[in-house]
């Protein structure tokens, strides 16, 4: 074999151990640069889900004193701004609050409380005042 031929050979394989270890490097100390940066749709969603969190909650609380009545409580949620993630709560929350039945109601909002943590607390104190 040539000289030439070897010396690229080592070179080419060094290259190709260091290109490797850095890859392995960076995935494992996750310092990718891309990795951290969020999409602008991204960075929308997660505001409304906070945001949604919080005027749900509030309704909630407004809902679940005594001296409220129930008969706008749907055209408050349906006032919500949804995010992508909730859509499946909101769902529900309005279904379970149209039935005419109570203990299919109760039902329904004893669902939602063991699938949404964050919402458990106040939404039993609903449950528990309301029906």
């Amino acid at each position: 074999m040539n000289i030439s031929k070897i010396v690229f050979l080592a070179i080419f394989l060094l290259v190709c151990s260091i290109m490797l270890t850095v890859i392995s490097l960076t995935s494992k100390l996750n310092i990718l640069p891309f990795q951290d940066v969020l999409s602008e749709y991204d960075l929308q969603q997660k505001a409304l889900e906070e945001s949604y969190q919080k005027e749900l909650t509030g309704l909630l609380e407004y809902y679940t004193d005594a001296s409220s009545s129930l008969n706008d409580i749907d055209d408050n949620l349906m006032s919500l701004t949804v995010p992508n993630k909730y859509q499946d709560l909101h769902f529900k929350l309005i279904t379970a609050l149209e039935d005419d039945n109570v203990d299919l109601t109760k039902e329904k909002l004893s669902e939602v409380v063991k699938d949404y943590t964050w919402l458990s607390s106040i939404l039993s104190l609903f449950i528990i005042n309301n029906f």
